[in-house]
């Protein structure tokens, strides 16, 4: 399995720089990019980040959002963008952001997990199972802890 590693780096830099600008930029709900610029963590699409975790066989967060949502929001601010949750996530997870409402990706993800409260922050293994899902807003502590109990239970 070792012998292939470099394979799995390989394809995953492939995927990488085969993006378009819009896909490879870090995704922001409000659109500033600004912000998360500074960010160690990179938040893709949906399908993107799925695969993204076939091929690094990382687990995916995702993010599920809507527009409207105050709380969600805020989590964006306060939680992801807390340097401990932004290092862990960017050394242990692919991160995704999934708009509830988007009538395409977003929304089917959100219908396939039952995500009906926002946010609900998913944990997905690489192959789509899903192996904690987590409603309403979180602090950085509170979603480290959750993300660490999920990923330890499953991995």
């Amino acid at each position: 399995m070792t012998k292939y590693r470099w394979l799995n780096g390989l394809l995953a830099i492939g995927i990488l720089t085969s993006l378009s600008p819009a896909q490879s930029a870090p995704f922001s709900q409000s659109g500033d990019h600004s912000v998360l610029n500074a960010s160690k963590s990179v938040w893709w699409d949906v399908p993107t980040a799925k695969k993204m975790a076939k091929l690094s066989n990382k687990y995916i967060v995702a993010d599920v959002y809507t527009d409207w949502c105050g709380w969600c929001k805020r989590m964006e601010k306060d939680t992801f963008h807390n340097p401990q949750v932004d290092e862990y996530l960017a050394q242990n997870l692919i991160c995704a952001k999934a708009n509830a409402e988007d009538r395409g990706p977003g929304q089917a993800l959100a219908k396939r997990y039952n995500a009906s409260a926002y946010p609900t922050i998913l944990v997905i293994d690489p192959a789509g199972k899903l192996v904690g899902k987590h409603m309403g807003y979180l602090t950085p502590t509170e979603f480290l802890a959750v993300i660490k109990s999920d990923l330890s239970k499953n991995q």
